[in-house]
Order: structure tokens, then C-alpha cells, then sequence
């Protein structure tokens, strides 16, 4: 049984002789292959790390990509809303400048095309309150209410002469 004992101790140096022997015979290309073993596992860590990092980027890029796009709809309701809106004040000052043309032009049938344009009740409802406003009981128009011409180029000085097309 000893003479196992020796055997097996012989035989293990043996072997380990010859896997140091074979190790030092090839011992720069294995440790050019330990040291490449070691940065890929290097960037494998990284590579790990940096993909983590881009999940919860992602995850946050996410929440923001929905926020915006909620605050998108809710403008593009506004515009389109402003767009209407923009629309109905652009044809009501066209009507605006109509009517201020046709009131420039002094008509003494202004208040019949009145009547007829607007309708009996809102000429009445008008009468009352220019009515209420002034005070007075008179159901005609006064020269004061009626539309006029406007003075182009009259200039009124300080000493309260007014001067046709002078220019001060």
C-alpha cells in the first residue's frame, strides 16, 4: 500500500511537471489571452452598466414623449379653437369696415335701411336706450346722432380757430 502512495505522489509531479512545462512553452500567448479575457470582461460590464442606463433613460423618456403629446392635443384644440375664433373676428371686422364706410355717407333714409337691415324690435330697443341715456322723451333723431362725414385735414389751433389742410 505504500508502494501506491509513492506511485501517486510520483505521478502527480510527473503531471504537474508537464503542465507547467507546457504552460511556461506557451506562456505569452496565454497571457495575451488571460489579458484580452479580461477587457472583454471589463467591457462586458460597462456594456452592462451603460444598457442599464439607457433603460431607465428610456423609462423616463417615455413619461416625458407621453406628457408632450397630451400638451400636444390640448394645443392643437387651442389653435384650431384660435383659428376659429380668428376667422369669425376677420369677418366681423370686414362687416366692421362696411359699416363704418356706410356710416361715413351722410343718408337720410339711414334709418329705413336701419329697419330694414336690423329689424323693428332692435331699432326700438336701440331708441329706448338712447332714451334712458340721455333723458329725453324724443322719439326722432336729433342732428346731433346722425352720422357724419369726417373733416379731413381740419386742424383746430389753441385759440380754438380751426384751419382747413394747414399743417402745424
Amino acid at each position: 500500500m505504500v508502494i501506491y502512495y509513492i506511485l501517486a505522489f510520483l505521478l502527480g509531479g510527473w503531471v504537474g511537471y508537464l503542465l507547467f512545462y507546457l504552460r511556461y512553452e506557451h506562456r505569452g500567448l496565454i497571457d495575451e489571452l488571460r489579458d484580452n479575457f479580461q477587457d472583454t470582461k471589463r467591457q462586458l460590464e460597462n456594456v452592462q452598466h451603460d444598457s442599464q442606463e439607457h433603460l431607465q433613460q428610456n423609462v423616463i423618456l417615455k413619461e416625458k414623449v407621453t406628457e408632450l403629446m397630451t400638451k400636444n392635443d390640448d394645443l392643437s384644440r387651442i389653435v384650431s379653437e384660435l383659428s376659429r375664433y380668428y376667422y369669425h373676428i376677420k369677418l366681423g371686422a370686414e362687416k366692421a369696415s362696411e359699416l363704418e364706410k356706410i356710416l361715413h355717407i351722410f343718408d337720410k333714409d339711414i334709418e329705413e335701411k336701419m329697419k330694414y337691415t336690423l329689424g323693428e324690435r332692435i331699432l326700438e330697443s336701440l331708441h329706448e336706450w338712447k332714451k334712458s341715456v340721455r333723458g329725453d322723451d324724443d322719439d326722432d333723431m336729433d342732428e346731433d346722432d346722425r352720422p357724419r362725414r369726417p373733416e379731413k385735414n381740419r386742424i383746430i389751433a389753441a385759440d380754438g380757430k380751426s384751419g382747413w389742410g394747414k399743417k402745424w
